[in-house]
């Protein structure tokens, strides 16, 4: 009878020191990184153009406190269309600092706002202006709400909605446009 109470508790325990072992204690170092390669074709009364998207991010925040985060992410996008003869490409770079709260949400989930303010500097060259480059620089806020899985100890996916606004804007060509984007993205990350 002890003997069969003993093989019921030990899955127990094991279990829950797995589960511990997947969240990250206080001083953790968390990195993490998106990629995303977007290739689409698109079309409107007989004219088509494709857009490929090539970006990464990668970021690595420190757990501060209780849940607290700390971090920063850099970022590089490349952009390129083309319809015919016609083709634009476009490559930006960003620094952006952010702080964030981990909760746990139930065994091995958790969840991970966060908020980061940054700096982004692009710029586009488009082929029928021979030698036209624009360049743009913007201010961006940006606010991230993944839900995260810790499948294995040390490793953590994740997916949620993201958005990203300008708060300023300048540009060496007159025209010079805010940008707010909403979106879903995907994490993969560790810490140590």
């Amino acid at each position: 009878m002890k003997a069969g109470l003993a093989l019921l508790v030990l899955p127990l325990l094991v279990t829950a020191a797995s589960a511990d072992e997947r969240l990250p204690p206080q001083g953790s170092v968390l990195i993490s990184g998106d990629f995303v390669v977007s290739l689409q074709r698109y079309s409107a009364s007989g004219d088509s153009s494709d857009l490929t998207i090539v970006q990464v991010a990668p970021a690595l925040d420190y757990l501060v406190g209780p849940g607290l985060t700390i971090g920063a992410q850099l970022g590089w996008a490349h952009i390129s269309a083309g319809a015919g003869s016609f083709s634009n490409s476009a490559d930006a770079y960003e620094a952006l600092g952010r702080v964030g709260y981990l909760a746990e949400i139930g065994p091995g989930v958790l969840v991970w706002p966060r908020a980061g303010l940054g700096y982004e500097h692009g710029y586009a060259d488009i082929t029928p202006l021979a030698g036209s480059t624009s360049e743009i620089d913007r201010l961006v806020l940006q606010v991230t709400l993944p839900l995260l899985y810790s499948p294995l100890p040390h490793l953590y996916l994740g997916i949620g909605p993201t958005f990203q606004t300008d708060l300023v804007a300048s540009s060496s060509s007159a025209n010079t446009s805010r940008v707010t984007a909403f979106g879903a993205q995907s994490i993969i990350g560790g810490w140590f």
